[in-house]
């Protein structure tokens, strides 16, 4: 099975890291999961929806340690993107 949309608790909107989901996931069967925050814009506007941007090198260390706990499962690093007409 795979999963591609997560979030973790640094978009603000959601709890758990990402290996609390690698954990979950490879008790479920998962072989790939994929985790999917909200990209950060640098001025960090739409709080509470985006993790802000100064924890984006920190969501790439929790998916590197994620991937060292879990090495059986296959875990992508992401982020959703929307685009905001005047904005992005």
């Amino acid at each position: 099975m795979v999963n591609l949309h997560t979030h973790t608790y640094l978009c603000g909107h959601a709890v758990g890291t990402p290996a609390d989901y690698a954990a979950q996931a490879v008790g479920k069967g998962f072989a790939v999961l994929g985790i999917s925050d909200h990209v950060p814009f640098p001025d960090d506007r739409l709080p509470g929806i985006r993790m802000p941007y100064s924890k984006l090198g920190q969501y790439m260390e929790e998916i590197c340690r994620a991937r060292q706990q879990h090495p059986q499962m296959k875990i992508l690093a992401a982020a959703e993107w929307r685009i905001f007409p005047g904005v992005i």
